[in-house]
Order: C-alpha cells, then sequence, then structure tokens
C-alpha cells in the first residue's frame, strides 16, 4: 500500500515541491529535476535516530554526490504537529543535523553547495489536520541536483 504526502515551501528566493511516497515495501525514488533525485528518511516518533534500514541509502547518496561535485544538497526536516511547537522544531533541527552528518561522515560536504532547513508545524508544509499524516511529517528529504 501507498500513500503520498506533498510538503510545499515557498520563500521570496526559493521555491520547494517535496513529494515524499511512502511504501511499505520500498524506498520510492522520485524525480526533483533530470539529474537529481530526492530520498527520504523516516523517523521514530520523538526521535532523531536513523534506523538501520536507511543506512545502505544514505551510504548510495553519500557516494553519488562524491561522485557528482556539480550537483547541490537540500536537506529539509519535518516534525509531525503532536507536542509543543518549540519541541517540534528541535525535533526537525536534529533530524536534520543526523542526517547531514552521517553524509558528512562518509563524503566531504561542500558547504557552498548545501542547504539546511528544518520546518516546524507552523509552516506551509504543515497543512496535514489527518493522524494518517503524521508518520509523513516525521522526515527528512534530501534532495540532489
Amino acid at each position: 500500500m501507498t500513500s503520498s504526502c506533498l510538503h510545499l515551501r515557498n520563500t521570496t528566493k526559493n521555491f520547494v515541491l517535496t513529494l515524499l511516497l511512502v511504501s511499505a515495501v520500498s524506498i520510492k525514488l522520485s524525480f526533483a529535476q533530470s539529474d537529481g533525485f530526492i530520498r527520504t528518511v523516516y523517523f521514530r516518533t520523538n526521535s532523531s535516530t536513523i534506523d538501520p534500514v536507511y543506512r545502505k541509502m544514505l551510504d548510495t547518496v553519500a557516494n553519488y554526490y562524491k561522485f557528482h561535485p556539480f550537483l547541490n544538497l537540500n536537506i529539509f526536516g519535518y516534525a509531525d504537529t503532536v507536542g509543543r511547537e518549540s519541541y517540534n522544531d528541535y525535533l526537525s533541527e536534529k533530524r536534520v543535523e543526523t542526517v547531514y552528518n552521517y553524509l558528512q561522515s562518509r563524503a566531504k560536504i561542500d558547504t557552498a553547495r548545501l542547504r539546511m532547513e528544518w520546518l516546524g508545524k507552523s509552516e506551509e508544509g504543515y497543512d496535514l489536520h489527518f493522524p494518517e499524516a503524521h508518520i509523513q511529517q516525521r522526515c527528512v528529504d534530501i534532495w540532489l541536483y
């Protein structure tokens, strides 16, 4: 069974459209542009620990980044809407840092080609008011383009 969730973020300088696809059987690949892709790491409630099931995928992302020096790396973190907003903002940031640190340990990340952002529940991407969407918000999107 596959479900999808759309995170939309519009700022004065950037327009980011992230399509999250969740499958019980496999990790889905979404093309951001013809030369790039998006990968998603999901987290348990109140956790910023990367589940071992995502390590191979993250290693693949790091290797791809390492051998494609023209690509940019965007890392976007989300938390669900349950709990205090300040805690969820903190948790989103910790998830982004955890994924960044994992990738940095496997590939030298050029900060000139890096953008990290964590989105709180007051952001536009959190307009999901049904319980099934909460797991889709507990994630980090890794966008190589």
